[in-house]
């Protein structure tokens, strides 16, 4: 992880999308609706610690400005919010985490993303980084198919720091996979985490940054990577779901359309009692989406007469018909 003070040295707009994610991320933990209702609790909390209360940020305005992005000066304040609510994971982690660094880097190289990749959690980074000859840290060239679905299938911000540092950050030389496979699945994986995580609130922004970034500027036949995704899902004609009027109007390759119609399917899997309505059902039901499969699953959820009773019954379905 990075220090706080790395985190006010970024640029604006990653600083930005730091601190929203922050916010979001403190709101979606205390169940509140509002910046206001953030406050409130987070006070509340503090009242129950023996937290100074000078160290508190007391003004009305305070969450309201996060929620819109403008950083958070003072590492005191992060410090006594994470110590008034006490969750298992301090909040701070979320801001100091690297993959703001990753995308602050206006030239990136295998070097200076090999080391931004050295500051994920170790655990996570003994997955995707080996030693060479002479002790140096660098990206392993190709991945066990176990190692590469458990970075594909479990969804945290360390993720989706490996799939947008090696499809968007990276040379196409740097691992033994087509470049458009790996935009596919960075493009895939972001979508999924946004349906289940507070990133929800800064995907469009996030993903329009890393199309106009420097980095994307200077990379080698860089497409507006979302659209290889997004416009294959609107290839499986996926605009005839009830969407509301607000999402039609949209482009079809927009990357909200493309989410609700993920957050739709996840609904009404709820609906059916295939998975349960928690953030490791959902997972699962994300992970179980196949792209090439969508028409089918759309079919089986929404149309079909005899609605399927598990996910196993509901891939048999599918299968039967490919």
């Amino acid at each position: 992880m990075y220090t706080f003070q790395q985190y006010l040295s970024l640029d604006k707009c990653p600083k930005s999308l730091a601190t929203q994610f922050w916010y979001t991320s403190i709101k979606e933990y205390l169940n509140a609706k509002s910046a206001y209702d953030v406050k409130k609790q987070v006070l509340s909390a503090h009242y129950e610690t023996s937290v100074s209360s000078e160290l508190m940020n007391h003004k009305s305005d305070f969450f309201k400005q996060k929620e819109k992005g403008q950083p958070v000066i003072r590492e005191q304040i992060v410090d006594n919010i994470d110590m008034c609510l006490a969750a298992n994971k301090p909040f701070k982690s979320i801001l100091c985490h690297p993959f703001w660094q990753l995308i602050n880097c206006n030239t990136p190289s295998c070097q200076t993303v090999t080391a931004i990749l050295a500051n994920l959690p170790y655990h996570f980074a003994s997955l995707i980084l080996k030693e060479d000859t002479y002790g140096n840290e660098m990206i392993k060239e190709k991945l066990h198919k176990k190692t590469q679905d458990k970075l594909f299938y479990e969804l945290n911000l360390n993720g989706l720091t490996y799939w947008i540092a090696v499809s968007h950050y990276l040379p196409k030389t740097a691992l033994k996979m087509h470049s458009q496979t790996l935009q596919l699945m960075a493009v895939q994986y972001l979508i999924k985490l946004s349906v289940i995580s507070p990133l929800n609130a800064i995907t469009e922004q996030l993903t329009q940054y890393l199309t106009f970034s420097l980095a994307n500027q200077k990379s080698i036949d860089t497409e507006l990577y979302p659209n290889i995704y997004l416009n294959l899902v609107d290839q499986k004609g996926l605009h005839q779901l009830p969407l509301p009027n607000s999402i039609v109007q949209q482009p079809s390759n927009s990357i909200r359309n493309t989410i609700l119609i993920y957050e739709l399917l996840t609904k009404k899997a709820i609906e059916l009692n295939l998975i349960r309505d928690n953030t490791s059902s959902k997972t699962l039901f994300l992970n179980f989406i196949c792209f090439s499969e969508l028409p089918l699953l759309v079919h089986f959820l929404f149309d079909h007469p005899t609605p399927p009773k598990s996910l196993a019954e509901l891939k048999r379905q599918i299968l039967e018909v490919l």
